[in-house]
């Protein structure tokens, strides 16, 4: 392999993960949540998140719910490495192929984790923030959809932070797996919140 070849696999493979990233943070926001495809709306929002409700965010075990609709997610990334392999070969190809499966069992690992009471990355600061990035999401399923690359949500204009709370004796009887942070919605999730409602919850903040 010639030198420059291996500099644009390591491009591909690179450009793989991001473009994979970005194609789990769309359909989580196109599919998930609305019924564009029933089968990946009921099993996600009625599954998924009836199984991690804002009150019980973690358990010691992970709760399966998802895998069945996995195959989903193929639809764009089978075009597109035909494409690749058509215009680019079979090096690029490969590449490819590699940044795409990597991105997708880091991003399935990561989700699991942040449901794990006593998730082995618990002491990096990092995790921390990804899964309460990832816990706002669960209290309002109009926010955070990325799993991993939460600059995506800035990107798409869907990312929302943690809410510091002003009261310390809410600190003290706050439930929120997230201490030190205020939720902004119901216990029981909404999860088809109209726009009225959802602006109307933003703005309890104590």
């Amino acid at each position: 392999m010639k030198p420059v070849t291996a500099l644009y696999c390591i491009f591909a493979l690179i450009g793989s993960y991001y473009f994979a990233a970005l194609i789990q943070t769309v359909f989580h926001r196109w599919f998930g949540h609305h019924r564009r495809i029933t089968r990946i709306y009921e099993i996600h929002a009625k599954g998924h998140h009836a199984k991690y409700p804002p009150h019980r965010l973690s358990a010691n075990q992970w709760i399966d719910s998802e895998q069945h609709v996995m195959w989903f997610y193929a639809i764009p990334f089978l075009p597109a490495a035909t494409l690749i392999g058509w215009l680019f070969g079979p090096w690029i190809l490969c590449s490819h192929i590699v940044g795409v499966c990597f991105a997708i069992w880091w991003h399935i690992y990561l989700h699991k984790e942040y449901h794990l009471s006593s998730s082995r990355w618990e002491r990096f600061k990092w995790f921390r923030k990804k899964r309460e990035l990832h816990f706002i999401h669960h209290r309002d399923v109009q926010s955070n959809y990325a799993i991993v690359e939460y600059w995506l949500d800035t990107l798409l204009g869907t990312r929302k932070e943690p809410v510091p709370m002003l009261r310390p004796s809410l600190l003290q009887a706050s439930p929120d797996p997230i201490a030190g942070y205020q939720s902004s919605v119901p216990d029981r999730p909404n999860l088809h919140p109209s726009p009225a409602k959802s602006s109307q919850v933003h703005q309890k903040i104590y």
